[in-house]
């Protein structure tokens, strides 16, 4: 597990980005010590990538929100996930 300041060190980003993706739900599996404070797993810090690449390709926080939710509710999303995925893509290219 890494603290915030470990776990921003690492993806190369600042805290603050790392305090708002919580901050917006995008970090679901985001755990907390006793005293509230945000650490971040191995998984967390794939969540972190993904939305880092999503974001790259100018991919609005509400889709990669509900991207997740759907990634979370498990294989019978792949469908509409890629649909996402798609459309996020034609968007980019143009």
């Amino acid at each position: 597990m890494f603290t915030v300041k470990e776990a921003a060190e690492i993806m190369g980003i600042s805290p603050h980005s790392l305090r708002f993706y919580d901050k917006e739900g995008l970090l679901p599996t985001l755990s907390r010590t006793e005293s509230r404070r945000r650490m971040f797993s191995y998984e967390d810090l794939e969540w972190v990538h993904n939305i880092q690449c999503w974001r790259a390709t100018g991919m609005p926080l509400a889709e990669i929100r509900r991207y997740i939710e759907l990634a979370r509710e498990g294989d019978g999303t792949i469908e509409e996930r890629y649909e996402i995925i798609l459309k996020q893509r034609e968007r980019a290219l143009e």
